[in-house]
């Protein structure tokens, strides 16, 4: 078995996130996980805070997070694959993407301005997983074009915002999406609310995106009392 978070935030790349890349670390390898996915917001808010900055510097920024957890990791033992929360221009849905490397951020600049689907056709080019995260956020998110993606999340973790699970599982089965989980974690009590349990050990973002295509694994829904106001109750 290998226990793994698809959709983890660090404080260091995340404007939103409140926990720091070496309290992420620790806090999963508590929980007793065996890998997580540092998936900060790719969005036009991130990166125009750094207007005076090459595209290269502001990709350097965005990295801080996952860079910090990598190495952070390789000390106790827990795997950091690097992934993003996707955001275009035209809304407010995001994508979770998995199996993308440093290389593919310097060389697609301001992917946020090309829209879901022109960013969905470059990540599928270099192998990559499109997961909607919380396309069923009531009053905030919608399901996309299902020809954009490969996966979607029929859990979310937040404690900030309601989510519909019913209905992200059967849009899921309707329009045979790959049914996936994530934890959303931004505060400390979300840590450890989501992800997968494969049935075999990975080795790499690609053998996890096979053992994931290939359905090894069961999904984390792990129900909590939040201490947050949710937004959109």
């Amino acid at each position: 078995m290998y226990t793994i978070d698809l959709h983890v935030h660090t404080a260091e790349s995340n404007y939103c996130g409140r926990l720091s890349a070496w309290e992420i670390v620790k806090r999963y390898a508590e929980a007793g996980y065996q890998g997580i996915v540092i998936t900060d917001h790719y969005n036009e808010g991130f990166f125009k805070r750094f207007l005076d900055m090459s595209w290269a510097e502001k990709v350097d920024q965005f990295l801080v997070g996952y860079r910090t957890a990598y190495t952070l990791g390789k000390r106790v033992g827990l795997d950091i694959y690097l992934g993003m929360e996707y955001r275009d221009t035209s809304c407010l849905n995001d994508y979770v993407i998995l199996g993308l490397d440093e290389r593919f951020l310097y060389q697609n600049p301001e992917l946020y301005l090309a829209g879901i689907e022109e960013a969905s056709k470059r990540f599928h080019e270099v192998g990559a997983f499109v997961d909607q995260a919380h396309p069923c956020r009531p009053g905030v998110c919608s399901l996309a074009d299902p020809k954009v993606l490969d996966g979607m999340e029929v859990y979310n973790g937040s404690a900030q915002w309601r989510y519909n699970r019913v209905e992200a599982k059967r849009l899921s089965t309707e329009h045979h999406l790959i049914p996936l989980s994530g934890s959303d974690t931004h505060l400390a009590e979300e840590v450890g609310h989501g992800g997968l349990i494969l049935d075999n050990t990975i080795s790499s973002a690609k053998h996890l995106i096979t053992e994931i295509r290939k359905s090894h694994y069961k999904l984390i829904e792990t129900d909590f009392v939040s201490s947050m106001p949710i937004r959109n109750a």
